[in-house]
């Protein structure tokens, strides 16, 4: 897949690891394809359970060790409040780290929104200063029209979002992204493949 889409002129790739886990995996394949394949790092929060103290401060430490890297252009984090109660405050501490984390090294964030918007926006608040210099992309953005206008609303410039596949489809999530394309200005529209989550098709 990846010889193939060098020889058909694509220039660049990043892979999103969804866990702590895959990052050295991720890590592997792209050293291999140096110039060709980046990475971000971080977590997807359907991948974090609950841990102790112990197990937080060596997986934060081994993604900013990670981050460090010339590979890494981005750090992934994420909310999702339609979990269980019980793991929205493992999810949120590291929410919070990764933030830190992307301040502190200089990279964008990848922030993917469920059902959180609320309380995402609270943290970009908090962390309003250090931010202004930072890139935030809501990836594959699939949230609400109030959702979108909150994002919008924030006066920070540099908020992007990602459109995938999913707006190719004939489905109550795909007619909804074809609604919001045309709310969301241009400069900040990033065309994604997600695959192989989503396929991409004609309309």
């Amino acid at each position: 897949v990846i010889q193939r889409a060098i020889n058909s002129g694509v220039e660049a790739m990043v892979v999103i690891t969804n866990d702590l886990a895959k990052q050295e995996e991720a890590l592997e394949l792209v050293k291999q394809h140096q110039g060709t394949m980046y990475m971000c790092v971080g977590v997807h929060p359907d991948n974090i359970k609950r841990t102790n103290s112990k197990q937080f401060v060596t997986q934060t430490e081994r993604t900013k060790e990670i981050s460090l890297l010339p590979e890494v252009v981005g750090i992934l984090c994420g909310l999702d409040l339609t979990r269980e109660i019980c793991l929205h405050f493992p999810q949120e501490k590291m929410l919070i780290s990764q933030f830190e984390l992307a301040i502190e090294v200089g990279l964008p964030l990848i922030v993917m929104d469920t059902n959180a918007t609320e309380k995402i926006i609270e943290l970009i608040h908090t962390y309003y200063e250090g931010l202004s210099d930072t890139n935030i992309c809501i990836f594959d953005f699939c949230g609400t029209s109030t959702s979108l206008e909150m994002y919008l609303s924030l006066d920070i410039p540099r908020i992007f979002f990602t459109v995938s596949g999913i707006i190719c489809e004939d489905s109550p999530k795909g007619q909804l992204m074809q609604q919001f394309i045309k709310q969301i200005p241009r400069e900040r529209l990033i065309f994604i493949t997600d695959s192989p989550k989503y396929t991409p098709s004609n309309i």
